[in-house]
């Protein structure tokens, strides 16, 4: 939701208008739903035992390392691609 509102706020002058609207309400509606989610799921009771632990221990890195990957890919075939735009990095 904040990023949808972001976005409204900040593009308003001419990229975003009224008949984004809907677009921008349903990614804030997504993102919603999607941190509900994830905080239900966090304070869930249920037992912790070592193999939960474990089994995380090796996910967790694998993921950061498969995300590591796919960023570098993007970055390698679309140069910039990630790059924040000067508005929001301070330049001047």
């Amino acid at each position: 939701m904040v990023v949808a509102l972001w976005r409204f706020a900040c593009c308003r002058s001419s990229s975003v208008t009224f008949s984004k609207l809907p677009f921008i309400s349903a990614e804030a509606l997504f993102l919603a739903l999607a941190v509900s989610s994830i905080l239900r799921h966090l304070f869930e009771r249920r037992a912790v035992n070592i193999d939960g632990r474990a089994r995380n221990t090796v996910r967790l890195p694998a993921r950061r390392d498969g995300l590591a990957n796919v960023y570098a890919v993007i970055e390698l075939t679309a140069p910039g691609a990630s790059a924040l735009p000067d508005r929001l990095r301070g330049a001047r």
